[in-house]
């Protein structure tokens, strides 16, 4: 107990003597009343059903024989713990006053220091509209009965809205009152469990909702409103100022005891306010919002209960003495819980019967309670054995009030019954679902669909889209692709159909399968970068994915490879020939490049296999923003968050670098080679040419790979397109300047024999193995022979590796090439 109850008491035993010579009617049973009013919780009117329990008690001959039931004062508690125990120790202490029992408080925190300190006077409680979770407190609060179900047992019900709705985040709107900063506190502790974000705003009895810049997030979609009605009534008004009156976008909870079409009621908090809302501007806010009830309103509203009332009979009474002009209640404000007054009446004096009874047929105390049972009207407000057996018999109290069934557990609390959900629609609450023990059921005919025929609202959670290529993208670039697999179908028919003709010959057939094996490579890998999947499956999407990373990342390096190192080959034939040439030069056949474009692919291949073996280094899915479809929101409001899955992560990035280093290393040496064989005019040697452009298309192309591999990998589509139109480029140009003169000049000369184009004519005499010879007679050596003494002394001291004669009488000049485009000797010309 805190100091100020133990103060309180010590003020009561210092004032107690004046009650001792006190008399009251022996007849007559007292009970306190206590409500709040004037206050954010008005139920000051509740004693309207309190009188109505009365009159019929008192008429009840079998009930109370003898006795006559009444309040000695009807105090207010102001809905504030000072002023409600300043009350309750003014009444107690009052002279002459001796009530057996309290109805009331109003409020919770009202109701908290009269039921703690009420025992020390034997005093059992019984409320009619508390309902905070603190109260379910036996030990602190031991003769305390609660009609009202507890507000614990909304949380789950509130919670079970969220989860069937699918809602993941809520905005939950408190007022700072102990009932309602309890409720916040569980209902976090519980949707926690769920995985469901709550997002707190809360503002102070006193302060105005409107003065507060955050109260509707601009993420939040889910509003679950916790806090007195009229509060209530001035943040729904601020939310239609803010125009939050979409319900395909906006949902609310609220509580579902308050009065009556609430909405339409004008605020007592601002009556002369200018820019308050109209009971419409309301209801368009609330229209399809929830409300949540845990007390358990009768659902035969005309069913007649004790004291020969139906619900509707009570409250038809009701609002007639408030609205009679002769009423002494017709300055009070309506309640809703009034009903709830009037059971409590019921209750407690159903408990005082029996007590009675037990005491005038002379049975025990009962199993709870020891000692003499002193009589009702010899009652002296000290702790007795029949304040025991009341409190008793007020815990095995049931029957069926307006309320419901009326009965209380171990803690006095109502027991749990059916959350009731309502939602309001045309202009009223209507029942549409019920809740308990994790069974949530449609009513009436309802159905999600009825109750949010626009579609459930979002709870602002982002929707989550996983970017892939875009479709008409997709159409472009299998469009492409296919077009070239279809040209590199033609070309390798094309170069076996014409495999013997001098003309095919001259390119090497054999070299030229490799580069349409690697360009195939290429334009199959764009089909597997571009693929169009179904992300509805995550998971099996992510290992699709990969394996799709996988083989496409190994077709474009490995085609890639495969392609450029037949060309750098080609052009090493061309260096290795007209380099320091000399008679005894070890001739290169095909086989030998052959190798040359194995040994460059094995290295790239090892480089794949490496970093696929290495765990830091082998690919695997990155989530990350897609930065292409940012601040983007559905029609709903929602906004939505793309992202893409990257077949690198930050480690394997360091094996992508390896991997262009190598083909970097590659391109270094064919420009290289370009540079040092740039001067070599050979016009038999029919695509040395063709080889150095495709070898500076590479080089930028390679550039641009590797600009967009790491510079724009979180712009997706931007990245996709930029990297595979630079593969495109690479295969296209490849193809097209090694094959296209080839088929242009087969078609205007079919036998593919005219291939010289110099005023010498020669023989050219192929070998097995790919390379080639021109061979010259004696008169045509010594031509070429004065031809190159001439260059010599022009060239200063340069050499023109041409020809080689021998000095005997019989004298054959012979020079072998190995490249596909190499020419006869005779014709070599070189500029400075």
């Amino acid at each position: 107990m805190n100091f100020f109850l133990f103060f309180s008491l010590l003020a009561f035993i210092i004032t107690a003597n004046a009650q001792l010579n006190c008399s009251h009617e022996p007849d007559e049973l007292q009970f306190l009343f206590m409500a709040s009013n004037g206050s954010s919780f008005n139920t000051y009117s509740s004693l309207v059903g309190v009188d109505m329990a009365l009159e019929r008690i008192n008429s009840n001959s079998s009930l109370l024989s003898n006795f006559t039931l009444s309040y000695s004062d009807a105090v207010d508690s102001q809905c504030l713990r000072t002023p409600s125990l300043s009350e309750f120790l003014s009444q107690i202490t009052a002279p002459c006053s001796n009530f057996l029992a309290v109805i009331g408080s109003g409020c919770s925190v009202a109701t908290d220091p009269v039921a703690e300190i009420g025992p020390f006077w034997g005093l059992s409680q019984v409320s009619y509209s508390s309902s905070s979770v603190h109260l379910r407190d036996r030990n602190r609060f031991k003769n305390y009965f609660q009609i009202y179900v507890s507000e614990s047992n909304y949380i789950p019900g509130i919670a079970a809205i969220m989860t069937h709705y699918e809602w993941s985040r809520v905005v939950i709107i408190t007022e700072k009152v102990t009932l309602f900063t309890e409720t916040e506190e569980s209902l976090i502790e519980l949707l926690n469990t769920k995985s469901i974000v709550a997002t707190k705003i809360s503002f102070e009895s006193d302060e105005d909702p409107a003065n507060i810049s955050d109260l509707f997030p601009e993420s939040g979609r889910i509003f679950f409103l916790n806090m007195w009605e009229p509060k209530a009534r001035q943040v729904i008004c601020e939310a239609y100022k803010r125009r939050l009156t979409d319900r395909r976008k906006y949902a609310w909870i609220l509580y579902g005891w308050y009065s009556n079409q609430w909405w339409t009621i004008p605020s007592t908090e601002t009556p002369n306010d200018p820019f308050a809302c109209t009971s419409d501007q309301l209801y368009s806010v609330l229209n399809g919002a929830l409300a949540v009830q845990q007390y358990p309103i009768n659902t035969n509203v005309t069913k007649r209960v004790i004291g020969d009332l139906s619900y509707n009979d009570f409250y038809a009474l009701y609002n007639a003495r408030l609205n009679s002009s002769n009423s002494s209640y017709r300055n009070f404000q309506p309640t809703y819980v009034a009903h709830m007054a009037y059971d409590a009446t019921w209750s407690l004096a159903l408990a005082l019967d029996k007590t009675a009874k037990r005491i005038a047929e002379g049975q025990g105390p009962g199993p709870d309670c020891n000692g003499t049972l002193t009589p009702l009207d010899q009652w002296s407000n000290t702790i007795t054995t029949t304040s025991c057996v009341i409190r008793y018999e007020l815990g095995r109290t049931s029957f069926e009030g307006l309320s419901g069934n009326v009965s209380f557990d171990e803690d006095g609390i109502r027991p749990n019954s059916r959350t009731r959900i309502y939602q309001i629609r045309n202009n009223e609450q209507l029942l549409v679902a019920s809740w308990f023990q994790d069974e949530f059921i449609y009513l009436n005919n309802q159905n999600t669909e009825t109750v949010f025929p626009d579609g459930v609202p979002s709870d602002g959670t982002p929707i989550r889209i996983i970017s892939t290529f875009h479709a008409s993208l997709v159409v472009i670039f299998y469009t492409i692709s296919f077009v070239g697999l279809v040209f590199c179908a033609i070309c390798l028919i094309f170069t076996f159909y014409f495999r013997n003709k001098k003309l095919i010959k001259l390119i090497s057939p054999n070299l030229n399968y490799f580069i349409i094996a690697g360009t195939s490579m290429v334009f199959l890998s764009i089909f597997l970068r571009t693929f169009p999947f179904d992300t509805s499956n995550e998971e099996e999407f992510k290992s699709t994915r990969l394996v799709f990373c996988y083989i496409s990342l190994y077709l474009d390096f490995i085609g890639y490879t495969i392609a450029f190192g037949t060309i750098l080959s080609k052009m090493w034939r061309i260096y290795y020939i007209f380099h320091n040439p000399s008679p005894n030069k070890k001739i290169l056949t095909d086989w030998h490049l052959m190798g040359i474009i194995l040994l460059i692919t094995g290295g790239m291949v090892f480089i794949l296999i490496i970093g696929s073996a290495i765990p830091q280094t082998r690919l695997k899915l990155s989530l990350e923003s897609d930065r292409e479809n940012s601040n983007k929101f559905n029609e709903r409001g929602v906004p939505l968050d793309y992202y893409v899955y990257h077949c690198f992560t930050t480690a394997s990035y360091v094996w992508l670098i390896f991997l262009y280093i190598y083909l970097g290393m590659l391109q270094i040496i064919a420009i290289i080679l370009a540079m040092q064989t740039r001067k070599v005019r050979i016009k038999i040697l029919n695509d040395s040419k063709e080889v150095a452009t495709i070898i500076y298309i590479t080089s930028i192309v390679l550039v641009e790979l590797v600009i967009v591999s790491f510079a724009l990998s979180s712009f997706y589509n931007t990245h996709e397109v930029l990297y595979d139109i630079g593969l495109l480029i690479v295969a296209f140009a490849i193809l097209l300047v090694i094959f296209a003169p080839k088929m242009y000049r087969l078609y205007k000369d079919p036998e593919g024999e005219k291939c010289d184009t110099t005023q010498i004519t020669s023989t050219v005499e192929f070998g097995k193995s790919g390379a080639f010879t021109v061979v010259s007679d004696k008169e045509k050596i010594d031509r070429l022979q004065n031809e190159v003494m001439e260059l010599k002394s022009q060239l200063d001291g340069r050499r023109a590796s041409s020809s080689t004669y021998a000095e005997n009488g019989d004298r054959k000049l012979s020079v072998s090439f190995i490249e596909t485009s190499m020419v006869s000797l005779p014709i070599v010309e070189t500029n400075n």
